[in-house]
């Protein structure tokens, strides 16, 4: 079985691929055990983190419930709270008017007293069975309630003295009271009291401002993007409000007495942790849920620096590969590059070869620079001839310009007679003379940018002449371009192609922008115009030609009419050969732009 004739491998590219291959291996392993390390140490980290916060919020609901029951329990073991609110409320009593206000005055003392001086809770309601409520905290006083048409009679009842709290709702009436926000939520803590016949006597409320309660869940003390839910013992949602909500997930039914899950979001479609936590006084249950791509977030933080020092060293190898490789193969590179360069003018000065103290390589570095001797005359000769032929070529393409110009000129004092505009024709004739006098002054093909846009502005003069305000322009180059040789009569043909389509499509006003920058490498002069901008068809023809110009390095016969583009492009072509900038293109605001340029040392 014959062998694959294989490509030879040179030295430097064995001993590269060796290294890469090693290192890459090495940190690659390390990469992968330190992942897993650090996964599941972030992993239990954040599990503890959140856990944590769960319970805190827990902690801290249940707390804000149990004072809410203290003080219901405080005002049911109140005897005197009691047998004076039934003296107070019952319709048959003996009190006078006077007795009832003085009863009513202990009454809401007590109940403020017990209170606290801290004010535990926001509001304390007394409600008779039948009719009526007294109270104190945001409003102290009596309020004509009748206890039997409200939401919370039903269940406080059921529950037959035990708590039972409703979900949140707005009181305006308090909260107008007490100059905060009328929309403002309450939570209320409800039991059912009796009297000494263990008879149901009446209801006691204890309110607190919802975001009070759940203060805790509006703030918690997580690094993380969680959401928190607490339910009451059936289930309801106290938290969030409806409106926070949203579409909330049912973590509750969702739970089956586990204390932590990983389950699927429907509402969101994404993969969640959850983490519940039950309290011990109110009942209530704390969910706590944090989407998946935040528990590997910190992950992936903690691998950025490994994966730049991986870059890093793989980079080190790299360049200790090219070093060792370079060394050794130093004189055996130089000549293959000699010889692989096409232009042999550059070599002139001799193969830059050392001397390798191996006789082979010596010898074939002083044949190569003896023959390149022997071609150097012959080369010059050869570099003499193309020179004169690219120099035949640039004048012709100028000379094109000269009927071009006319042309165009031609046609605008016609157009500007028909008018009548005689002292316009006359300070335009002027100008144009003066731009014929540029143009036909030498056979010169480059000029100074300064000229090209002296010459440029001269044109730009005379059209407003012919169109007056209609017709705006502008020039912004920096002064350190003026000195910049480029294509003679680049600039102006820019121009003219640039007025002649905006004026042809485009209602005026028309603006004319010239702008030139440079930095330490390259220039660049763009025209831009205000009209309707190239078509595909204009974009796709001029590419086509100059790949075409490009691939086979012959350039076209140009007509006079829609030359301008492909004169400027070709005369650059001959004058800085491949090393130029020419793109053309559309503004994101409407208009064309057109960029010439070419390298600052060329």
């Amino acid at each position: 079985m014959k062998k694959k004739n294989l490509p030879p491998k040179s030295i430097q590219k064995i001993l590269r691929n060796s290294f890469l291959a090693t290192m890459l291996f090495v940190l690659l392993s390390a990469t992968a055990v330190f992942v897993a390390v650090q996964y599941k140490s972030m992993k239990s980290s954040i599990t503890s983190s959140i856990q944590q916060t769960c319970s805190s919020v827990a902690k801290d609901v249940d707390l804000q419930i149990s004072q809410m029951d203290t003080v219901s329990i405080n005002v049911l073991y109140s005897h005197l709270i009691k047998d004076t609110f039934e003296n107070y409320s019952d319709p048959d009593s003996s009190l006078t008017e006077y007795m009832k206000s003085q009863a009513a005055s202990m009454l809401t003392g007590l109940l403020t007293s017990i209170r606290g001086a801290n004010s535990t809770v926001r509001q304390i309601n007394l409600y008779n069975l039948d009719r009526g409520c007294l109270g104190s905290g945001n409003y102290i006083g009596y309020q004509d309630i009748t206890a039997s048409e409200q939401d919370w009679y039903e269940p406080t009842i059921k529950r037959d003295g035990y708590r039972y709290v409703a979900p949140p709702s707005r009181n305006q009436f308090l909260s107008t009271s007490s100059g905060t926000n009328k929309d403002r939520y309450y939570l209320s803590l409800y039991r059912l009291y009796f009297n000494n016949y263990r008879k149901p006597a009446g209801i006691v409320e204890v309110m607190q401002y919802y975001d009070t309660t759940f203060e805790r869940a509006y703030h918690p003390d997580s690094s993380y993007n969680i959401k928190i839910i607490v339910y009451d013992p059936e289930g309801n949602v106290l938290f969030p409000l409806s409106e926070e909500s949203g579409d909330l997930f049912d973590y509750f039914g969702s739970r089956n007495g586990a204390s932590r899950k990983t389950l699927k979001n429907t509402a969101s479609g994404r993969k969640e942790y959850v983490y519940y936590s039950d309290m011990e006084l109110s009942g209530f249950t704390t969910a706590v849920a944090v989407e998946e791509s935040q528990v590997f977030a910190p992950i992936l933080k903690n691998l950025t620096p490994i994966l730049l020092i991986v870059a890093l060293m793989t980079a080190l190898c790299y360049f200790i590969a090219y070093k060792l490789s370079q060394r050794l193969g130093r004189p055996l590179i130089h000549m293959y590059e000699y010889l692989s360069d096409v232009d042999f003018v550059a070599h002139w000065k001799g193969l830059p070869v050392e001397d390798s103290h191996v006789r082979e390589i010596d010898k074939l570095r002083d044949s190569l620079n003896e023959f390149q001797e022997r071609q150097k005359d012959t080369v010059h000769s050869m570099m003499l001839l193309k020179e004169q032929e690219l120099q035949s070529q640039m004048l012709a393409l100028q000379s094109q310009m000269n009927p071009h110009f006319l042309y165009n000129s031609l046609a605008t004092l016609s157009a500007m007679a028909e008018e009548g505009m005689t002292s316009e024709i006359s300070q335009m004739c002027m100008d144009i003379t003066a731009i014929l006098r540029y143009i036909s002054s030498n056979k010169q093909t480059v000029s100074t940018l300064e000229d090209e846009l002296e010459h440029a502005i001269r044109y730009l003069n005379c059209l407003k002449l012919r169109f007056g305000d209609a017709l705006t322009f502008d020039v912004d180059v920096e002064d350190e371009m003026l000195e910049i040789t480029m294509p003679k009569l680049c600039i102006q043909l820019l121009v003219e192609n640039a007025v002649k389509f905006t004026t042809q499509s485009t209602p005026p006003p028309w603006h004319i922008t010239i702008e030139g920058f440079m930095d330490r490498t390259e220039w660049c002069v763009s025209v831009k115009d205000n009209g309707t901008g190239f078509s595909r068809e204009v974009i796709d023809s001029l590419q086509e030609k100059i790949n075409e110009i490009r691939k086979s390095g012959l350039l076209p016969s140009l007509e006079l009419d829609g030359m301008g583009l492909m004169n400027i492009y070709i005369r650059f072509y001959l004058t800085y050969h491949a090393v130029f900038i020419f793109n053309l293109g559309n503004l994101p605001e409407g208009g064309a732009i057109v960029t010439i340029g070419g390298k600052i040392n060329d």
